[in-house]
Parts: C-alpha cells; structure tokens; sequence
C-alpha cells in the first residue's frame, strides 16, 4: 500500500470511526470534602462556591447561595444525571446513583443528562444559567 493511499486511509478511520463504532463510557467519580461544605448568604448578596471535582484547577460546577436558595451552575459542557419529571416539566432532580453505577452516554430510561442551561447546553464562563435546586422561604418567624 502507498503511504499516500495509508495516510487518505487513516484520515477516513479518523473522521468515520467515532460514527460507526459503539458509544461506550465508563467513569468513577470520587470526591472526597476534608470537611463539609457550608454554604450561606447574607440577606443581600448571593456567595459562589466553585468546585473542581477532578482537582484538575477548572471549575466544573458551581453552587450559588442567594437569599431565595441554592442553585447549581454546570460549567462549560458539564452535565449532570438527573431522574427525568414527567411532561411538561423539563429536567428533574438531581439522581442518586448507587456505588459502581455505569456512567455513559446512555442511561435508564428514567434517567436524562442536562445542563443548567437547558436551551443551549453549554454554559459559557461568567454565563448566569443557575438551575434552582433548593428553595428557600421565609416567613419572618
């Protein structure tokens, strides 16, 4: 075989490959606090807690503690794995996974990856697309 015809063919394994072969993924996520996480605000600001899961100096999530509650941030195409509400609601609560759950493209019917940015998908730096994930009212007493 010609270099030139090896070297058309690599590129065609390259751009056609992913697309034919099966989607298969697995992960293992551990995060382990040296101690727990507090999260609050004063009565008139909101506070941000970034959180680097993977310790690699980038943000994934972000929590945000506002008067009214707790809201999430998925940064970039960060995504997590949500137990999906029935229609019309879009998205749902956060899933608990059981330990050594499979982690991939495709999950249990019930189950649904998602953004905090629901239109789009990806969450550009700075961008303010917090999902609500714990409401907080007060009623003076």
């Amino acid at each position: 075989m010609s270099k030139r015809l090896l070297s058309l063919w690599l590129v065609a394994v390259g751009f056609w490959g992913p697309a034919v072969g099966p989607a298969v993924g697995q992960g293992t996520i551990t995060v382990v606090l040296p101690q727990p996480l507090g999260m609050g605000s004063d009565m008139l600001h909101s506070f941000f807690y970034p959180i680097d899961i993977n310790g690699d100096r980038v943000v994934d999530f972000t929590f945000e503690a506002g008067v009214t509650g707790l809201s999430l941030r998925t940064e970039r195409a960060n995504r997590v794995v949500i137990r999906s509400s029935p229609p019309p609601d879009l998205g749902g609560p956060v899933a608990r996974l059981e330990e050594g759950a499979q982690i991939g493209p495709s999950l249990e019917p019930s189950l649904a990856w998602v953004s905090s940015d629901l239109r789009d998908g990806y969450v550009s730096p700075g961008e303010w697309k917090f999902a609500a994930i714990a409401i907080h009212l007060s009623t003076g007493t």
